[in-house]
């Protein structure tokens, strides 16, 4: 993240007759100050910014290391008998406009900012339209997340192929490899799905062993820096009908046809329904059952999506996630991924595992 960002969301500010835009979502603070507030739990700590100027917004508890912590923002301590809408109220000065990212604050903020005369606008997309487009420096530790990820992913394939081991134990060896080779945890709750488990896209890992004769679905991702990977693979434990490796290879063309057509300037939309049409000629439509994938950053989940309904115009920097899955109820699931770069002419697959069982 730079000063250049954030210029732009200045002129956001200055576009839109606003006051200062404010967010209480830990990677927007983030992203705006440079304090690492995306954890879990998250830290209490705000970000709001003027026409000219970023500001963090913490407590005691947390004021110091944020001071430490910032790279662009004045750290603002609020006292626990203050009330956090009377200080931004404070820090603007009487203001008539004010942004938020209405998705990341409680109710109870909206209702006092809302008492004080304020004209409240939802901002949020607009400033996930400029965080969204990443800079160099954000690639690549997007890249080394990517590439511990590989290393994981590794040592789950063989011992999903050994076909010995419960999906919680191949869990906590894929976090140790993480860990070992420089990241900072999983970037979310791994999914091993196996068997049966497999058919539930957002599968609970359990202490269940590999399913003989069937797949194995890896959805994980390491945090390196901040900075989220998620690559999904699915492997095989033992012999695979002829039906089932037909399903894996329409799977893997349908991951590949995604790739081909994303670009600077296609609508997100546009490039689910091609994967959805691929699908459906293949009468496995109706088993691809969530979006086609999302950005990547800080958060695992970011803006924008790419899903049935997106309007979004995909813009070169975007990183973001293309996985194509299919699931049958009482058998078996199968899902890739792929985390991938938007370009202007093309897309740069940044994940180079192998799309294999």
């Amino acid at each position: 993240m730079s000063w250049r960002k954030i210029k732009q969301i200045f002129k956001i500010i200055e576009e839109k007759n606003l006051d200062g835009i404010f967010s209480q979502n830990p990677s927007t603070v983030q992203y705006l100050t440079g304090i690492i507030s995306n954890k879990y739990p998250p830290r209490s700590i705000y970000v709001l910014l003027t026409r000219e100027k970023v500001y963090a917004l913490t407590y005691p508890l947390e004021y110091e290391q944020s001071v430490d912590e910032s790279k662009y923002a004045e750290v603002i301590k609020i006292e626990v008998n203050e009330k956090l809408a009377e200080k931004i109220i404070e820090i603007i000065d009487s203001p008539k406009n004010l942004g938020i990212e209405s998705n990341s604050i409680n109710f109870d903020v909206i209702n006092s900012l809302s008492k004080k005369n304020l004209n409240i606008i939802d901002v949020t997309t607009d400033l996930w339209e400029v965080l969204s487009v990443k800079e160099s420096e954000e690639i690549e530790k997007i890249k080394k997340a990517i590439e511990i990820t590989e290393k994981a992913l590794k040592v789950a394939e063989e011992m999903i192929h050994e076909g010995k081991y419960t999906e919680k134990y191949i869990a906590k060896e894929c976090l140790i490899t993480i860990l070992n080779n420089g990241g900072e945890w999983f970037a979310f709750e791994p999914i091993i799905a196996s068997g049966k488990n497999g058919a539930y896209p957002h599968a609970s890992t359990s202490d269940k062993y590999i399913a003989k004769n069937s797949l194995t679905i890896v959805d994980i991702g390491a945090k390196f820096d901040g900075y989220c990977a998620d690559l999904t693979r699915t492997f095989a434990n033992g012999e695979i009908d002829d039906e089932t490796k037909r399903n894996f290879e329409i799977i893997k063309e349908a991951i590949n046809l995604a790739v081909e057509n994303i670009k600077e300037g296609v609508v997100a939309k546009d490039v689910d329904n091609i994967v959805r049409t691929y699908l459906r000629e293949k009468s496995l439509d109706k088993y691809f059952i969530h979006g086609l994938g999302h950005g990547l950053g800080l958060d695992v989940h970011e803006y924008p999506r790419l899903n049935q309904y997106s309007k979004t115009i995909l813009k070169e920097g975007m990183v973001l996630t293309v996985e194509p899955g299919v699931y049958f109820k009482d058998k078996y699931g199968i899902r890739l991924e792929q985390d991938i770069l938007v370009k202007k002419d093309k897309c740069e697959v940044l994940s180079s595992y192998p799309l294999i069982f």
